[in-house]
């Protein structure tokens, strides 16, 4: 009656009494409660309430509203027939914006699925039943309504393992009859619902390693981000050294389980059983799927740093769900945040693991590596401790120039723009600064030209620090190195002759937003800033983005890890910045050098192949040279080799890109320390490590400058020229 009276008043009265409404205080109340309990509310009820709140006028854009959209947008799948008839006639009224589009097509999906009649399924939710209907006829569907199916579920937020094993049962029976291109969609589909088709991908993976050719370049990415982000390891690659030091642990394969997919879409990289007391492994049996309650199970996940909260082991967003979820499933979850290796395929039995572990799992984690008779010891006992010693304090203005600048202190990137610009302006006749380009927040990227005036022509010598944000000793050395020379080079014949004959180019921060992002927000953040996925993770490591094996081992194409490789080759305007300039330049440059940390190491080409380089001697006998320099200073001790055989193996590294353009000596330093304080070295650590670092990084220069310049002309020994010739032919090849 009341709604009957409201409509045949005029539309001045109408907004008069609907003004009333609004201003009225239970109303109010009313829209509070409806905001708070949305997600709460059956189905029923969240329809009409936002049928009548479209109805009596509320605008559009309220929170309410489109809270209220969204809602019925995540629940659609629970919807019988007459609330997605009421719910249609609803966001038809509406103007379109992002949700009410998003919901329609939703709800376009949601009747695709919808085969059953009113009449015949009574109160059934459509869904249900058409997944049943589907799985009884997979076999009389068209490829092209297999994907239409699953491209409907990740609309909807429909899972169904049920369904998804049907479909992916009747690909993998019939793949001889699917090309290339339909398979991989397949895949890519099922790996957009977070669904792991174990045998199809494996079928698929012996395919390709048997016809390498398989597959052109586009085709190959889109395979490897599908088995990166499924966590999927082929039978074909089964062989893998985690795998390895868990056989070797436990004793047997069976022990444990590799890789697990769970039910909603989880996976864990590792799970192992253990009797009620914790004091003995239970062998798991293939079949096992609901084991005994007084069996502990152990789900083991290895996540990045930046899957905890800032400075702290609680687990952030996604990860925190996840490990909720996984309690309720009946695991006991043990979070694992590696810090060496940064990939749990790395881990090598015999070699050390650095880990961080929560404090209130200390204890536990002691107790269960002293029962395997595993050797450990505490590294860093305080992670946080350290993290606020080592954050930033009130700045004196004093720092902010040359003259008093404190080079034993780290210093935030606001300081370092000001010291390039003193240090330039102070030493005008020997120091330029220059412009890289520009970093995705739009920072400038600065490198300082150290140039004594010549008239013949002169080499270069390249240097970037900074490349990992949380690496903070990289920069600090940069800087260090810059003072030395200006200060230096009058008195020291060693420089005043290497700087008659060589430039040096030194870019003191490489990863600028991330370096930035390192002092303001997060510590231990590795990664560049650049957003990915609509912007729900951010960063790219930079150095697996260069263009050199990119994207073929040691990587991640999930832009939530540490080590996410990015889009593409050079994809980050950092990468592509200094890799175009040195490309510019690579005919005059004799060496590049790029730090890091941690690890006392002095690194060589290759970190993707195991394939020595050409001139591998040389490089080992220059690096070794280095290290004794080094350790003659304070006897610290770094060890000298490829990566790919003394730390891990990795691709896209800028060091083995500017070995491969023609670049014959390329090191990569990882500076201080071994482990004990790891990502966070104190501050009065600076001096030793660069002190040392500086003796290592001029025996280097010194070796170019003697073998170029012997009587001060450039020479190109056969050596080297050889490697120019094999390096032209090459790329000459790998491009025809």
């Amino acid at each position: 009656m009341a709604w009957r009276l409201f409509k045949n008043l005029s539309e001045e009265q109408q907004r008069y009494e609907k003004q009333l409404i609004f201003e009225h205080p239970a109303f109010v109340k009313l829209c509070q409660q409806l905001l708070r309990d949305a997600r709460r509310m059956t189905r029923g009820d969240l329809v009409f309430s936002l049928h009548a709140l479209v109805s009596l006028g509320v605008p559009q854009n309220t929170l309410l509203v489109q809270t209220l959209v969204r809602v019925c947008q995540e629940k659609l799948n629970q919807l019988d027939n007459r609330c997605i008839s009421v719910l249609a006639t609803t966001l038809a009224g509406m103007d379109k914006d992002k949700n009410v589009t998003s919901g329609a097509a939703h709800l376009k999906y949601q009747r695709h699925l919808c085969s059953a009649k009113p009449d015949e399924m009574p109160g059934k939710r459509c869904s249900s039943f058409s997944e049943k209907e589907i799985r009884e006829n997979v076999h009389d569907v068209p490829f092209r309504q297999l994907i239409l199916i699953l491209e409907a579920c990740r609309s909807l937020l429909y899972r169904n393992v049920k369904l998804f094993s049907a479909l992916a049962d009747y690909v993998n029976s019939t793949a001889y009859l699917w090309d290339k291109r339909q398979i991989i969609l397949f895949l890519s589909a099922c790996e957009t619902l977070g669904f792991q088709p174990t045998e199809l991908l494996d079928i698929f993976a012996e395919k390709v390693t048997e016809d390498p050719d398989f597959l052109n370049l586009k085709n190959l990415l889109t395979v490897l981000r599908v088995y990166s982000r499924l966590n999927h390891v082929p039978r074909v690659q089964k062989h893998l050294k985690a795998q390895e030091a868990l056989i070797e642990l436990l004793g047997d394969e069976n022990m444990f389980r590799q890789n697990v997919q769970l039910p909603y879409g989880y996976r864990i990289d590792f799970e192992v059983r253990m009797d009620s007391d914790r004091k003995k492994v239970v062998p798991i049996a293939a079949a096992d799927d609901h084991p005994d309650s007084r069996v502990q199970r152990l789900a083991f996940l290895f996540a990045p740093m930046s899957a905890f909260c800032l400075g702290t082991t609680h687990p952030q967003g996604k990860l925190a769900m996840k490990k909720r979820h996984l309690n309720k499933l009946g695991y006991h979850v043990i979070v694992l945040d590696l810090w060496k290796p940064l990939l749990p395929e790395d881990i090598r039995a015999g070699e050390e693991v650095h880990m961080r572990v929560p404090a209130s799992r200390v204890q536990e984690m002691k107790d269960s590596l002293n029962q395997h008779m595993i050797s450990y010891r505490v590294l860093i006992p305080d992670v946080q401790k350290l993290v606020d010693q080592s954050m930033p304090r009130e700045r004196s203005s004093h720092r902010q120039v040359p003259g008093g600048y404190v080079y034993t202190e780290y210093h935030p990137m606001e300081e370092i723009y000001q010291w390039m610009t003193q240090i330039q302006k102070n030493n005008s006749e020997l120091v330029t600064q220059h412009s890289l380009g520009k970093t995705f927040e739009n920072q400038t990227m600065y490198y300082l030209q150290i140039s004594q005036p010549s008239d013949k022509p002169k080499k270069i010598i390249w240097m970037d620090c900074g490349i990992h944000a949380r690496e903070w000793i990289s920069p600090a050395f940069c800087q260090w190195f810059v003072k030395e020379i200006l200060q230096n080079y009058k008195t020291d014949p060693k420089i005043s002759r290497f700087l008659e004959n060589l430039d040096l180019y030194v870019l003191p921060v490489l990863n600028i937003d991330g370096y930035i992002y390192s002092w303001k927000k997060d510590r231990l953040w590795r990664k560049s800033r650049s957003p990915y996925e609509n912007g729900t993770c951010h960063g790219t490591d930079l150095n697996r983005n260069f263009n050199s094996s990119w994207g073929s081992v040691g990587i991640s194409f999930n832009c939530s890890s540490d080590i996410f490789c990015g889009s593409g080759p050079e994809s980050e305007p950092e990468t592509k910045a200094v890799a175009q300039f040195i490309k510019s330049k690579k005919s005059d440059i004799l060496c590049y050098l790029t730090f890091h940390s941690y690890g006392q190491l002095i690194l060589t080409p290759y970190g993707s192949t195991t394939k020595p380089p050409s001139n591998s001697e040389e490089l080992m006998q220059v690096g070794k040279e280095a290290a004794a320099a080094l350790t003659g200073k304070y006897g610290t001790s770094y060890k000298v080799g490829s990566t790919a055989l003394i730390l891990y193996s990795n691709s896209g590294s800028s060091r083995d890109w500017a070995h491969t353009i023609g670049i014959p000596l390329s090191y990569t330093f990882e500076l201080r320390d071994t482990g004990t304080y790891g990502f966070v070295l104190p501050a009065n650590q600076i001096q030793p490590t660069c002190e040392e670092t500086m003796m290592a990084v001029t025996a280097i220069i010194d070796y170019v400058d003697k073998k170029y310049f012997p009587n001060g002309d450039v020479v190109l020994t056969s050596s080297s020229l050889g490697l120019s010739l094999c390096l032209s032919i090459a790329l000459t090849w790998t491009v025809s």
